[in-house]
């Protein structure tokens, strides 16, 4: 499902998942608007992307275009979530001031 989004980089790490090469990093967007999906009200989404897409700092604005997709995440332990979350595959990122 294509999706666009608006929000905070709430947090920024590096990410790596051996199912996935070409994504480095993932981002959590505090979302200006919270949305619905599967009756479960979303505040926080998980933003998976290229570092070099992503090369914003926490605390900044964004709006970004992408891909939701159900996936079970790589925690920071290098453990995969039990259950799959919604995900957002950045496709582009863009500043808003």
């Amino acid at each position: 499902m294509n999706l666009s989004v608006r929000g905070k980089i709430y947090k920024k790490r590096p990410y790596y998942d051996n199912r996935i090469h070409h994504i480095n990093c993932i981002a959590f967007l505090e979302l200006d608007e919270g949305m619905k999906i599967f009756e479960d009200s979303i505040k926080i989404m998980p933003i998976l992307c290229e570092g070099r897409r992503l090369a914003l700092s926490v605390g900044e604005n964004v709006e970004i275009n992408g891909v939701m997709e159900l996936r079970q995440i790589t925690t920071i332990s290098g453990e995969r979530n039990i259950h799959s979350l919604p995900v957002l595959l950045a496709e582009s990122v863009e500043k808003i001031s």
